[in-house]
């Protein structure tokens, strides 16, 4: 990740991929049959979304009654390790006892009615939450974002202009300065600068002023000179050097600009 910032990417298939890998494993999900509904936790409704074939009619053999089986059998060793928790003894004068009791309470309805509406099989799990949205960022901004896959050196003329205020502040070849009573981690990422402040890589310096001041007061720094966001090759362009970009949004400013098209699932 690059830090604070709304971030987007150019390419669908990278988009899909972020949906995906942030909308599960985020909060519960409903499990539902004709025989009720459950809301389970986001491990579960992804242990069924995985094994989705083996409930099919076409799937042969047992591994769907195992499934659930394990998910049943995981699910009741939580509760019992919190029983086991209960009975210990140090909740009994603690204030917080009636609440671990209701989260006992709270699971063991959980997992008979999970046991009941799933059945044999004939269930659907709801998929995550979130959606994937196509929007459209203005294109003359882009020019303005820090391309963190170039040197600083050949930034476009607007972006170097602006980022020489920061460089002013906080110079590349003296981050101790920037924060004298913080770990020496940020200079690290600098470990590279030899003569030419414009030899640097822009990635390398704007991890350096993460690491040292935190990614609001990073973010804070570009937008105040007038840097909007941030932009890099994605993992399938990282290669060739060039192709789709993901973009990272800190302005405010830009953000209420930024139209959103389509919710595209």
């Amino acid at each position: 990740m690059q830090g604070k910032g709304f971030y987007a990417a150019q390419a669908e298939g990278t988009g899909k991929f972020y949906h995906s890998k942030l909308a599960h494993g985020q909060g519960p999900r409903v499990v539902s049959s004709e025989r009720g509904s459950v809301e389970v936790p986001a491990w579960v409704a992804d242990t069924l979304d995985s094994n989705r074939f083996f409930f099919s009619p076409k799937a042969q053999g047992d591994t769907s009654v195992h499934v659930i089986d394990n998910i049943v059998s995981e699910m009741q060793s939580k509760i019992k390790r919190l029983v086991a928790e209960r009975k210990s003894g140090k909740w009994d004068r603690n204030p917080n006892r009636e609440l671990l009791d209701r989260h006992i309470a709270d699971a063991t309805n959980q997992l008979e009615q999970f046991k009941r509406v799933v059945g044999k099989g004939d269930f659907q799990v709801a998929p995550p939450a979130g959606g994937l949205y196509k929007i459209d960022i203005p294109d003359e901004v882009i020019p303005d974002l820090l391309d963190l896959d170039i040197s600083i050196r050949t930034q476009s003329q607007n972006v170097q202009d602006r980022l020489n205020k920061v460089l002013d502040k906080y110079n590349p070849k003296d981050p101790g300065s920037w924060r004298p009573d913080s770990d020496s981690s940020y200079g690290i990422a600098l470990s590279g600068i030899r003569d030419e402040v414009g030899s640097l890589s822009a990635g390398e310096y704007y991890k350096a002023l993460r690491l040292s001041l935190g990614d609001d007061e990073a973010a804070r720094l570009l937008e105040e000179v007038g840097i909007p966001g941030v932009k890099y090759l994605d993992a399938a362009s990282r290669i060739e050097g060039e192709g789709t970009r993901n973009v990272v949004v800190f302005a405010e400013d830009l953000l209420k600009r930024i139209k959103v098209l389509e919710l595209m699932q």
